[in-house]
């Protein structure tokens, strides 16, 4: 009963410590986001309310400025898997059938650092544990440098300029209506899935946590968003991260574009972008990584009210 009454949600609590606000002012549809919650995400999750450890220079230049409290928090996820009918065995010499039903516990495991690093500089990052590969990793990520400018104080006409370095394509959209962030937002780790799935999933076939890129951003009158980011392989574990054995091994690099507008009126906004990206992928499961590559090249568009 306790189970069937609870509410997700998909707010971290480092924000709302920091920002002093409710996770409501940055959230409505866990995780899209409002147009503040864009702004503070422009800005590099900058934005504080509590108290600051400070340092300066003799000419009394900010040189330090760090949360009081460290912007850490924790999450568990316990999951229970039932197929409609067990699977085979994966014994070789077994006829029979395994046994279905799987308790997770954990599923994962993760910690987050989520908040103002310094001046200009802030990050979400989701460090997990993966209780079926039995190993640590980094989940959905994203590094954002910001600088706010005021091009025209009487017009109010403002820029945002940003870097932001992540580890999976579209984790770094500020609507957070894009692949990274979409439904299902869990699932099972050891039910089958889906075969097919664009680069930009981060599921199965997706590019997410197999790859680390880097971009520019900006954000013009708090209307048009334009991006443009690279990426590369960047995988994790294995004897050697970038033999045969692997899977979906980017080669070379690989360009990310996203485009939106925004249009915002009382209490409402509306917004209609598009994102892709063109890669080249070594298929790896044991096909040398020097031959011939599959070239991907997916488009998308979004839309949110």
């Amino acid at each position: 009963m306790l189970c069937a009454l609870a509410s997700p949600t998909w707010a971290v609590p480092s924000f709302a410590r920091q920002t002093g606000m409710s996770c409501s002012s940055c959230h409505t549809v866990f995780p899209e986001l409002t147009p503040f919650g864009r702004e503070f995400k422009l800005n590099g999750y900058v934005l504080d309310n509590i108290t600051q450890i400070k340092g300066s220079t003799t000419e009394n230049r900010e040189t330090l400025s760090l949360n009081s409290t460290p912007p850490i928090s924790m999450m568990l996820q316990i999951s229970y898997t039932h197929t409609g009918s067990a699977r085979p065995d994966s014994a070789p010499q077994s006829q029979a059938l395994a046994k279905n039903g799987d308790l997770l516990f954990p599923q994962q495991a993760s910690l987050f650092y989520a908040g103002k690093i310094a001046n200009n500089l802030g990050a979400f990052v989701q460090l997990t544990y993966d209780g079926v590969a039995d190993k640590f990793g980094f989940d959905n990520s994203d590094i954002l440098y910001a600088k706010h400018f005021d091009l025209d104080q009487k017009t109010a006409h403002n820029l945002i300029v940003g870097v932001t370095v992540n580890n999976g394509p579209t984790i770094q959209d500020v609507w957070n209506t894009t692949a990274a962030w979409g439904y299902p937002y869990a699932g099972s780790s050891v039910a089958t899935s889906q075969i097919a799935s664009t680069k930009l999933d981060s599921g199965a076939g997706g590019l997410g946590q197999n790859a680390a890129g880097i971009g520019v951003y900006a954000w013009l009158n708090d209307s048009i968003y334009a991006e443009f980011s690279v990426y590369t392989a960047a995988i994790r574990g294995g004897a050697h991260p970038l033999d045969s054995t692997q899977s979906r091994i980017v080669h070379g690099v690989s360009p990310y574009w996203r485009l939106a507008y925004e249009y915002r009126w009382d209490r409402s906004s509306i917004s209609l972008g598009t994102y892709g990206i063109v890669a080249n992928v070594n298929p790896g499961n044991g096909i040398p990584l020097q031959g011939l590559t599959d070239q991907y090249k997916n488009t998308a568009a979004d839309f949110q009210y």
